[in-house]
């Protein structure tokens, strides 16, 4: 459909930011585990720390698995993994142009902006520090979400009725010429 090729390549790109950010997040925790004084890029101070952040019980299976199905058990990944296959299972449904997978991809990016609200109370109320790469993915999660809704509103957008009679012309002339 016409105007939808744009919507894809930005979501394209939010989906690689999302990756790109998911991955730098894991890179973070992954030196955090293995070096208490590690100091990443985006630590600023106390309140502003992504290090801080990564080292609480929620940095894996958004806090909810560990508790449940044991600190052990395979679903009980960083947050990030689950993020690096989230934006990567979400840019390969951008480059599809059909209603019933745009209709998924609002329910993904709608589930996701839930959790990011769950995440976000977290940050300020339980953790009390502010993870740049965090909200950066929470801004993203949110464009994901509009461009979603952008997509789907243009896939399901009749073609007007001149559209529809310069087409129908356009295939006359066709035949004429055959």
């Amino acid at each position: 459909m016409a105007g939808t090729a744009s919507v894809n390549i930005v979501l394209f790109l939010l989906c690689a930011a999302g990756v790109g950010a998911s991955y730098y997040a894991y890179f973070v925790e992954q030196n955090v585990e293995q070096n208490e004084k590690y100091k990443a890029m985006c630590d600023i101070n106390d309140q502003l720390s992504c290090t801080k952040v990564f080292a609480t019980p929620y940095a894996k299976g958004f806090g909810v698995v560990g508790k449940y199905l044991g600190e052990k058990h395979i679903l009980n990944q960083p947050n990030s993994v689950y993020g690096i296959f989230f934006y990567g299972a979400l840019a390969l449904l951008s480059l599809v142009n059909f209603s019933f997978i745009a209709r998924i991809q609002l329910l993904l990016t709608f589930l996701s902006n839930g959790l990011s609200v769950y995440l976000a109370y977290l940050l300020l109320y339980v953790i009390k520090s502010i993870c740049v790469v965090c909200v950066a993915t929470y801004v993203i999660n949110f464009l994901l979400f509009v461009f979603t809704i952008v997509k789907l509103r243009r896939l399901s957008k009749k073609p007007s009725k001149k559209a529809q009679k310069s087409e129908n012309k356009q295939k006359k002339a066709a035949k004429k010429n055959k």
